[in-house]
This record gives structure tokens, C-alpha cells and sequence, in this order.
């Protein structure tokens, strides 16, 4: 069961929740929230170690790859920390 709360947006946060309903992206400014929620929660620490670990085999089963394990792993790490996670 869904707990109704109650979320005051900043004139920046509306302008942008405004933006993108008015754009079509988005049917209402409910569902801006709930895509925002979907995309707060791939940022916690098991989903960035979920997407390293993709990143890591995606490297090492890629025939093409000439890059040792090693080097993927270091290329991962990088590309991590240019992100965000």
C-alpha cells in the first residue's frame, strides 16, 4: 500500500516539472516524480556495484577486446568515477 505524501517543488523544480509535462515527455507531474524516484534509486551503492560488475563482463566477453582484465577493470573504475557512481 502506497503512502500519499505531500512534495512542495521550488519555482525551479516546478518550472522544470512544468517543462516537461507541457513537452509531452510526460503526462503529468506525477509522473516526473515517479521517473525521478526510478532514476534516484539506480544511484545507490548495490546498483553502482551492479553496473560495474555489467561494465566488467561486458569487457571481458567482448571478442574484440585486446584489453587485459586488468585494464577493463581500470577502464570501469574511470568511467565510474566520470559518472557519478
Amino acid at each position: 500500500m502506497s503512502k500519499q505524501i505531500a512534495f512542495l517543488p521550488t519555482k525551479e523544480e516546478q518550472a522544470i516539472i512544468d517543462e516537461l509535462v507541457q513537452s509531452g515527455a510526460f503526462r503529468d507531474s506525477n509522473e516526473v516524480l515517479h521517473k525521478a524516484m526510478d532514476l534516484f534509486s539506480q544511484e545507490t551503492p548495490a546498483s553502482k556495484r551492479k553496473r560495474l560488475l555489467a561494465l566488467i563482463d561486458e569487457g571481458l566477453n567482448s571478442p574484440d577486446s585486446t584489453l587485459t582484465t586488468q585494464q577493463i577493470f581500470e577502464q570501469a573504475v574511470k568511467e565510474a568515477g566520470q559518472n557519478g557512481w
